[in-house]
């Protein structure tokens, strides 16, 4: 149903359910300590894009005081659709990480699954397949199992359904890449990018750059600290020649006796009208004490091969991922939870007119259902969203209760 004025849209959808089948992401529930290095690792040969500051919200845009939705309306002609509900016996129960694109003029999403629990050793990767963004087709499994999404990579000939897979020699995971010229068929997985895991799927910029955002290990006194690595190809399939581009290392670190992983992680960016690249990112912080609840921004003046070092913005977030991108070439949104807690409820969309300065935002979702399968790390709320424009729609995917994937629609005329 859609909602055609704010007052009636608070909380007052009519759900759209296509059940279908399965999902889920494979990140680890991290705990415990903070690490400080003596500085910033200096890498030569690699200049550092200058610091760029202009990348905030305006004052009281959030109303804290009320936590379910922070003084915000749906905007007009918001929807909301279920892409799928686990509901039988063999269903995953508990999914997360989905992603959106469109191929040969069809919406895909696609999602990771495990049975129950986050931290397990069975998980799946599936895809659905929608022609008007409303009705999906029950899910289907690609690649092999124990795998994770990252989502998807497409030159409008091939589209590749991206897999995650671990890498227990090096401590690691590799992207892999399953092709399929028609979005049903898929060639055997082969390994795309070495050291990597892919946080969102891979984009394309004006002049045909492929930009895609991963985590792996790092270099020199930073080998064993996972972290933001972007990934950028100038080949015609974004199938080879993936390189890595500069961001200059924060001192400071998370470490536990089972990892260490860098603050600036699971990013997403946005473009100025003036071609600089502006990168969001969760600061991610092990210690309930020590996070910030805020999101961390670095820019790119030379399309993403040097970036600024992170910086800490005023843009509450619940420590959680986010994802962002363009309505137009001038006007830019990001998506999270912007909240001082880790409870990833409401999910907003907040617009800026020039890339800097955010000063409009709407709901997604607000209060969640009630959770209806007990695992580990079944955060509530709305986790782990992916974004698209479709047919002059912005389409959010996102896990609700890391159980149901779902989608929210709104007519880009009334955002911006």
């Amino acid at each position: 149903m859609k909602l055609t004025k704010q007052a009636e849209s608070r909380r007052s959808f009519v759900k759209k359910v296509t059940l279908s089948t399965l999902a889920i992401t494979a990140g680890s529930t991290l705990i415990a300590c903070a690490k400080k290095n003596d500085g910033i690792l200096e890498r030569k040969n690699n200049p550092v894009t200058e610091a760029d500051p202009e990348v905030k919200i305006i004052d009281k845009l959030f109303n804290q005081s009320r936590p379910d939705d922070l003084g915000l309306d749906y905007a007009v002609g918001t929807e909301q659709i279920t892409i799928f509900r686990p509901e039988r016996a063999l269903d995953m129960k508990f999914n997360n990480h989905p992603q959106l694109v469109e191929f040969k003029g069809k919406l895909y999403a696609t999602w990771v699954g495990h049975p129950l629990h986050e931290p397990s050793d069975e998980s799946y990767v599936y895809y659905s397949v929608s022609e008007d963004g409303s009705s999906w087709a029950p899910p289907k499994q690609v690649g092999p199992a124990n795998r994770a999404s990252g989502g998807w990579l497409t030159d409008g000939k091939q589209l590749s359904c991206l897999l995650i897979a671990g890498d227990k020699a090096n401590k690691t995971s590799v992207i892999e890449a399953c092709v399929s010229t028609d979005g049903q068929n898929w060639l055997a997985p082969k390994v795309l990018i070495q050291n990597a895991s892919a946080s969102e799927s891979a984009r394309r910029l004006p002049n045909g750059r492929f930009v895609m955002v991963c985590h792996g290990l790092g270099t020199g006194e930073f080998k064993e600290v996972r972290g933001t690595r972007i990934m950028y190809s100038d080949s015609v399939d974004g199938l080879s020649d993936w390189k890595q581009g500069f961001l200059p290392d924060l001192p400071d670190y998370n470490a536990n006796d089972k990892e260490k992983v860098a603050r600036p992680v699971e990013a997403s960016w946005y473009r100025r009208k003036d071609g600089t690249l502006v990168m969001l990112f969760r600061d991610l912080h092990f210690e309930a004490n020590t996070r910030t609840w805020k999101l961390l921004a670095a820019t790119s003046k030379d399309n993403g091969t040097t970036w600024s070092k992170p910086e800490l913005t005023n843009i509450p977030d619940s420590d959680s991922m986010q994802c962002a991108g363009n309505l137009n070439e001038s006007t830019a949104y990001f998506v999270n939870n912007p909240v001082p807690t880790r409870r990833r409820v409401p999910l907003t969309v907040t617009i800026s007119k020039d890339g800097k300065i955010f000063d409009k935002s709407f709901l997604l979702r607000d209060i969640p259902q009630t959770r209806r399968y007990d695992g580990i790390s079944k955060t509530e709320g709305y986790s782990y969203p992916g974004s698209f424009i479709w047919k002059n729609n912005l389409y959010v995917a996102y896990a609700t209760n890391k159980e149901d994937v779902e989608i929210t629609r709104i007519p880009m005329k009334n955002l911006i």
